[in-house]
């Protein structure tokens, strides 16, 4: 009788044994099934192919619901962002094309008209007029790269290559405004190697050179030169002009900043601002040091590899 028991016992209790293992084996079953269709729905959504085809809450666990919830969001909005920036194109491509056409207009006639007076006041208003007609298609072309650069309409591509391919850019072409201003101006050539984007980059390092000989007086100088670091070289701008305030050595790269100490010389805050947005998508950075009638040092970090 004793006997009978244990065996019964001993059954029972394998049979106990039997039904943990299978629960064991069912719900670590169940949990792989969730963790592979959790990673089915990020990889997909990793590569944009997310979409509600793929999303069927009625046969997904409660984790699986509220992650699929998400996902299937993210890829709606990332849809939106996308057809937003497409809307900005097709508008900045028409602003462009539609202004092009009457500020060439403004200028040429403007020539033609500024040749064919006699009188000088009507002179002088006519070379005023062609002043800010150039000055109107220069702002026009800058707003479009920003826009470019902002929504991704056109991506920086940096690639190693020398860093004198800049040096030889900004001796072509700003040595010759520093000499109309009596502004010497020195820029020294160098072996050093990094990664940027030949024509966007030499739009950021002309920006701050060009600042550099609006607010450096005559007789002032100008030095542009290369410093090599362990991960980064660094395109030094260097002046004796005018100078920056500590307190607005942040803010001097903000769209649309301006100096109190600008005075009249013409700007319009975006240079520096552009100058930032296009070395930081290189991976590199801008640094300035600067004391008010000392002159101003500006350091374009740019990386080695």
């Amino acid at each position: 009788m004793e006997g009978n028991r244990l065996k019964i016992i001993i059954a029972f209790s394998f049979i106990a044994i039997l039904i943990s293992i299978t629960a064991v084996a069912a719900m670590a079953f169940y949990v792989k099934n969730i963790l592979d269709n959790i990673e089915k729905m990020l990889d997909e959504a990793f590569t944009g192919n997310f979409t509600d085809k793929h999303y069927d809450e009625r046969r997904m666990s409660r984790l699986e619901n509220k992650l699929g919830r998400f996902l299937l969001s993210n890829s709606l909005s990332k849809k939106k962002l996308q057809s937003e920036r497409e809307e900005i194109q097709k508008m900045v491509s028409d602003i462009s094309h539609q202004t092009k056409t009457p500020v060439t207009n403004i200028i040429l006639y403007t020539q033609l008209m500024e040749g064919l007076l006699n009188n000088e006041e009507e002179k002088r208003l006519a070379s005023q007029i062609l002043n800010q007609a150039g000055r109107l298609s220069f702002l026009i072309q800058l707003f479009v790269k920003i826009s470019h650069l902002e929504t991704g309409i056109v991506n920086v591509n940096p690639c190693l290559q020398p860093a004198a391919l800049l040096l030889e850019y900004i001796q072509e072409a700003y040595n010759g405004r520093a000499e109309q201003k009596n502004i010497h101006m020195s820029v020294e050539t160098t072996e050093e190697k990094a990664v940027y984007d030949l024509k966007w980059t030499r739009e950021a390092v002309g920006n701050i050179v060009d600042n550099a000989i609006k607010y450096t007086h005559s007789g002032g100088k100008i030095k542009v030169y290369v410093k090599s670091f362990e991960m980064f070289i660094a395109i030094v701008i260097k002046d004796n002009g005018i100078g920056i305030e500590e307190e607005e050595q942040a803010a001097i790269f903000n769209r649309f900043y301006r100096s109190q100490d600008a005075g009249q010389d013409e700007g319009t805050g975006i240079g520096l601002y552009l100058a930032r947005k296009i070395i930081s998508m290189e991976n590199g950075y801008i640094k300035v040091k600067s004391e008010p009638g000392k002159g101003s040092e500006f350091f374009i970090y740019l990386k080695k590899s």
